[in-house]
């Protein structure tokens, strides 16, 4: 057996050699292949975003993930169509984009949640003193005193 035969039948060699062909730029899916968003831009601030520009960012940051996700996927049907192993740094750095992606999302969602909770706080807030107004004006003083006390019994049985 020639030694280029036996070069060609070690794996590891093949698989190297079908990196390198793959990073030669003359190769019409080296940019396709290599297309990562940069995973190192400064994070987001999440505190100073309004909430419409949260649920846009959620909405652009899941597009992303999905995008990423189809990639790292035909990434593997390749290999099993073509036995052609993608460039490992770009699938580490794909695979780095997405675990990064998804602690945005969650940063995400956990400030869309926080605001969420506080909204309907101060909505809660807002109704209890309209139906307190409400009801000092339509009921007599008697019959207010009467239903804020038993109000709060309410309050003091759900605390118990």
């Amino acid at each position: 057996m020639r030694e280029t035969d036996r070069r060609c039948c070690n794996p590891l060699e093949m698989q190297a050699a079908q990196v390198l062909r793959l990073r030669d730029e003359t190769n019409p899916r080296f940019h396709y292949l290599h297309h990562v968003p940069k995973v190192k831009e400064a994070r987001m601030n999440v505190q100073e975003m309004s909430t419409e520009q949260i649920r846009e960012q959620i909405i652009k940051v899941t597009d992303d993930m999905a995008r990423i996700k189809g990639r790292l996927q035909e990434s593997r049907t390749q290999v099993y169509r073509t036995g052609e192993y993608s460039d490992p740094d770009w699938y580490h750095r794909a695979n780095e984009a997405l675990r990064f992606r998804g602690i945005d999302i969650r940063q995400l969602q956990n400030e869309l949640g926080k605001r969420n909770r506080q909204e309907k706080q101060a909505r809660s807030t807002v109704s209890k003193s309209n139906f307190e107004k409400a009801a000092r004006q339509i009921l007599s003083l008697e019959l207010f005193l009467e239903v804020a006390n038993l109000a709060n019994s309410f309050s003091t049985q759900k605390a118990d």
